[in-house]
Order: C-alpha cells, then structure tokens, then sequence
C-alpha cells in the first residue's frame, strides 16, 4: 500500500457503466493512473458499499470523496437513478432495491464503515465542480449511460431536480438522451440534446454549458452553433479536479 500526503484525497466516481477512481493531490491533479472495474447492476445500498470499502481498504488516504449517478442532496440519497436497473434506462427498475435508496444517509453510512472523512456528491455535480469557471450560471450535463446535471452560479452548486425522469418530447430526457437512444440513432440523438440544451439554456438563464461524461467526447463544440452561449466539452478528468474544490472550498457544496 502506497503511502500518501495526508492532504491527498481518494476520488471515487461511480456510473451505471463503470467505477473509476484515483487519488489527487490538493491541487485536484491525479497522482495515481485511474483504476476501473464494471459497475454491477442492478445495486442497492449494501453492495455500492461494499464495492467503495474494497476500494478504501487498498489506499491510505483519508479523505474520500465519492460521486454517485443518484439523485443526492448534502450525502442523502433521493432517488436510485439507473443503478437499480439490470441494464439501459429503458429497463425496468428493481423496485425492492429502489425503495432501500430513498432517503438513505450514504455519506453519514460509508463514514462510519470506513473510518475515513467521506464527502458523497451527484456525480454530475462532482463534475461540475471541476470544470466550471466560476462565473454566471453554469449547466453541466453529463452524458452516459442517462442524463445528469448540475447547476452553479458563480462556481457554488445549485440545488436542482433530477431531469432524467421528466418528460422530453415523446420519452423522457434519460430515454431520449441515454446510451440507449445514441446507439439507435446518433443523428437524432444529437438534435434532441441540442433541443434539450437549448430549453434548459432558457429555463436556467444559464451562460455557459459544460458537456462530461463518456459520450461528452463523442461531440465538438462546433455542433452546438445554434445555441445561445458557449458550449464546452470538459470529458472525463472533471470529477477528479473537482474533489479537491470540495475540501478547498466547502462553500461550493453548501456544507
């Protein structure tokens, strides 16, 4: 095991396709490559936990933050997004595993199995933290295997609801602007997320648009000329910078 500064934070992102995680540095840059095994589905409560310990158990630092694909607020647990579905989001969901994720304390519960310092936010909130300029009001939408977002205005989070569940056109956004409906048919995939960033452009009064997530590299800031403000691809590295704004700043997440 690798001894690390104690300033040094572990950062473990979790997706509905992959757990990715790594340690930085208090600067937000990574000092270990990043390690990654397959996110299995559908997860509860118990398993997440049980993955995340393995992970904690195998490095020294300790301070760990985790971004999580579920709607959370100050490391309460909303609602299960994708994690309790076997596959896409056009799957159905493991009602039993959903109701163990409604209003469940999982920062307060990893603390203390882990015996570490944990901070647990939305993923697309984490990585919003790391990719944000800090200035007006910012969307950060992360596009994998759903649909996340974050909003910040002047680099501190915003709470908001969680928008893979509500109507879009004829679906809903995760359903039209998943994986799933990408793989179908990328051409109207894209028109549908232009459509989208601009409703929520309007809707937000938003400045600036921040695109993360693995199919956020798929895209060129060139596709989205028809929008009203600046669009620009952060990729994947957002999540780990973004852990370090955590203890940095603790303003930024409203603790």
């Amino acid at each position: 095991m690798t001894q690390h500064s104690p300033s040094d934070i572990l950062v473990i992102d979790v997706g509905a396709t992959s757990i990715k995680s790594t340690i930085v540095n208090a600067s937000g840059e990574r000092v270990q490559p990043i390690r990654k095994r397959k996110t299995p589905r559908p997860l509860g409560p118990e398993g997440l936990q049980e993955i995340l310990l393995e992970r904690v158990k195998r490095e020294t630092p300790n301070r760990v933050v985790v971004g999580v694909p579920l709607e959370c607020r100050k490391g309460v647990v909303w609602g299960s997004g994708n994690l309790t579905r076997s596959g896409l989001v056009t799957t159905a969901t493991n009602q039993d595993l959903d109701q163990e994720w409604h209003n469940y304390p999982l920062e307060q519960e990893f603390a203390s199995i882990s015996g570490r310092e944990v901070v647990v936010l939305n993923d697309a909130a984490l990585a919003a933290l790391g990719c944000v300029a800090g200035e007006g009001t910012e969307l950060v939408v992360a596009l994998g295997t759903g649909f996340g977002v974050a909003l910040t205005r002047m680099g501190a989070l915003l709470d908001i609801d969680d928008y893979g569940e509500r109507p879009f056109k004829d679906g809903r956004f995760d359903s039209l602007l998943g994986e799933g409906a990408r793989r179908a048919d990328g051409s109207r995939w894209l028109a549908n997320l232009v459509d989208a960033l601009t409703q929520m452009v309007a809707e937000h009064e938003a400045t600036q648009v921040w695109l993360v997530g693995g199919n956020a590299k798929r895209l060129g800031s060139a596709d989205f000329f028809e929008l009203s403000v600046p669009v620009t691809i952060a990729g994947n590295e957002a999540p780990f910078r973004g852990a370090a704004t955590v203890f940095i700043n603790p303003l930024v997440i409203g603790r």
